[in-house]
């Protein structure tokens, strides 16, 4: 006698996902990063950060979200490969966002939706609460209300990493006020190929940028030289 079969989908604990988000969680300017790459992924031409102690705000003018079901496919489910049609130049699993849910409690507000995520309020588990806006917002503005405040150190320290790593991001990106990004496409390199911008120098450590975002130094004893070299195409981190 035969016996049928069935299939049954794994399922995931929701405090399996909140670790996930803590434990990725790196430094604070690491998180903003995310938001900055999410701005380019999203085709905004410009981010503006505001960085304090108890806040940051991470505003673009980029495609944000257009409906409901964007919404649940790649806000509300973590995880979700980018395809080929929308074009990411960063994002491949969509976990970024989760970095910045790491450090605070996050408003977003994008197009008609206002989106309320506290991953450490245990009374709402992990979910978030889903706003009709008071009036559309073109872009994205992501709010993350600190859950610890940063002293005058970190929070110095948080300006200077992401001015670091956003250096040669190719969209105008502004920490307080102040551009920190350079596009280098309109910046003279010793060498400009199909792959990368190079400037070289005979000692010292070489800084690689992939597609414009810090990734790593390298000392010269590994190949010879020291400078810079910023992808064209992206690297496989």
């Amino acid at each position: 006698m035969s016996t049928a079969t069935e299939r049954f989908e794994f399922k995931q604990d929701p405090n399996l996902l909140r670790s996930t988000i803590l434990r990725q969680a790196g430094t604070l300017w690491k998180a903003i990063l995310e938001g900055v790459m999410n701005s380019v992924d999203a085709r905004a031409t410009k981010c503006d950060i505001t960085i304090t102690n108890e806040k940051v705000t991470i505003i673009d003018d980029g495609r944000g979200f257009q409906s409901e079901e964007e919404l649940e496919q790649h806000f509300q489910t973590f995880g979700t490969p980018h395809s080929e049609d929308d074009d990411a130049i960063y994002g491949e699993f969509r976990m970024g966002r989760g970095q910045m849910m790491a450090f605070g409690a996050n408003r977003w507000t994008t197009n008609n939706y206002v989106m309320l995520v506290d991953i450490k309020d245990d009374s709402k588990g992990m979910s978030y609460e889903l706003e009709v806006a008071p009036e559309p917002f073109d872009g994205c503005r992501v709010e993350i209300d600190l859950y610890d405040e940063l002293y005058t150190s970190v929070l110095e320290d948080a300006i200077s990493g992401i001015e670091k790593y956003v250096k040669y991001v190719n969209i105008p990106v502004t920490v307080n006020g102040k551009v920190v990004s350079r596009d280098p496409a309109e910046l003279k390199w010793d060498h400009v190929t199909d792959e990368a911008y190079i400037n070289l120098k005979p000692s010292g450590e070489l800084a690689v940028y992939n597609l414009g975002v810090y990734v790593c130094n390298i000392g010269s004893y590994n190949y010879g030289t020291g400078g810079e070299v910023v992808s064209k195409r992206p690297l496989k981190l």
